[in-house]
């Protein structure tokens, strides 16, 4: 690969909704034998071809050392971590704005959410594969397949969206460097608020790709999610045994 790939994953978030019913932030739960953000780090270590995976910390997260203090370090040579910001694109923006030493303009950019543990080999390997002759970059996606309702006051429905062209977007969000770090700072210069790089990209001007998900690409939201994202990995490693 011509490119050079850096890996961001925003794991500043402390998880409101998870938090109601749960005293650790939903990236240090439990699933299997290790935290959902280990799973997360340890699918993009295990790939041969990105250079570094930056994790992007609250400035008082306690429990990130601890856990990666246990692991030999020649293990995780990859691996980096800076203080994070107030939101997501805070957090992306330090971690990105920490590799322009080393990160040339057209070398690749993938965000990874902290909390999505279930990414499949097969659907990162053909964001990958979709996107490495574009000049731009695009998002992991899936089409939504139910009915959708906009809401009106005191929750009655509003009318029934036409969700022949809504796609959910999901992550990795893989852009050029150049065009993520212009698109970041054009929309922090306007003050405008964004919920993931792709919309930085769109206020930037610049069409953004949707590749199709293949597998299931569970975000862990709430407590009932793990015992969900506990099967997918289990499923996972029965095909690949």
């Amino acid at each position: 690969m011509t490119n050079k790939f850096f890996i961001i994953i925003p794991a500043a978030g402390i998880g409101q909704r998870f938090l109601q019913n749960s005293a650790l932030p939903k990236q240090y739960e439990r699933l299997q034998s290790k935290t959902v953000l280990e799973h997360v780090i340890d699918l993009f270590l295990a790939q041969s071809w990105i250079t570094e995976v930056v994790v992007a910390l609250h400035p008082e997260d306690k429990y990130f050392s601890k856990i990666y203090a246990q692991r030999d370090a020649e293990e995780i040579p990859k691996l980096r971590t800076v203080i994070g910001g107030k939101s997501r694109a805070e957090s992306v923006w330090n971690a990105l704005h920490s590799m322009q030493t080393t990160v040339k303009a057209h070398d690749w950019i993938l965000v990874h959410d902290a909390a999505r543990p279930c990414l499949s080999q097969r659907d990162l390997l053909n964001l990958i594969a979709q996107l490495k002759t574009n000049d731009i970059g695009g998002i992991l996606a899936e089409k939504l397949a139910g009915t959708i309702k906009h809401c009106e006051e005191q929750n009655t429905i509003g009318h029934t969206v036409n969700r022949d062209r809504l796609w959910q977007a999901l992550t990795p969000q893989m852009f050029k460097n150049d065009v993520l770090y212009k698109s970041l700072a054009y929309c922090f210069e306007r003050k405008y608020i964004i919920t993931d790089e792709a919309q930085a990209v769109e206020r930037f001007g610049l069409p953004v790709k949707l590749i199709e998900a293949q597998d299931i690409n569970l975000k862990i939201t709430y407590p009932k999610d793990l015992a969900l994202a506990n099967a997918i990995l289990a499923s996972q490693e029965v095909c690949l045994s």
